[in-house]
């Protein structure tokens, strides 16, 4: 960073540059492993439309493994992730794993990160950054039945189409 606060934040002044963007309402679809058949769950799809509010999508609680993918319509290039999980029951999304795939989901992840505490978000800065990401999965290992449910707000992914940062452009 070109210049920091003794507290170790950069001054705004001193930030440069165009802000990084939330590809993920703009470049790709949700799924999800399974779905709660109550009105918390307000499908997969509400945790990518780039809006922080209190709907959450919300898995089955049956104990079985459960996740929710982010696939991407274009590679992207990525530089940061931030996930935000529901403000009660925080403590469900600990032991989840966020992992980067490669296009094609073949081969070995690009990255992956595994929640160890329970906060309201947590934010992952890809360092290098991620090229030719083509899905974000988070994934809930088995648990006892009733505390192996998959909710959060919102997961952001900022960064731009791999093409974008090829041509230059980003």
């Amino acid at each position: 960073l070109p210049a920091a606060s003794p507290l170790g934040m950069p001054a705004c002044t001193q930030l440069r540059g165009e802000p990084l963007r939330n590809v993920a309402p703009l470049y790709s679809t949700a799924r999800m492993s399974s779905s709660y058949p109550h009105e918390e769950n307000r499908g997969a799809a509400i945790a990518r439309d780039g809006v922080l509010n209190l709907s959450y999508f919300h898995t089955q609680c049956d104990g079985a493994a459960q996740w929710w993918r982010l696939d991407f319509t274009e590679p992207v290039g990525l530089w940061q992730i931030a996930l935000h999980n529901r403000p009660d029951h925080r403590y469900r999304l600990v032991g989840a794993t966020i992992t980067a795939w490669p296009v094609g989901g073949k081969g070995a992840p690009l990255a992956n990160a595994t929640v160890a505490t329970s906060r309201a978000a947590y934010v992952w800065t890809l360092s290098p950054p991620l090229a030719r990401v083509g899905s974000l999965e988070v994934r809930l290992p088995e648990k006892p039945a009733g505390e192996g449910c998959l909710h959060f707000l919102e997961l952001e992914a900022f960064g731009a189409p791999q093409q974008q940062i090829d041509d230059g452009e980003t």
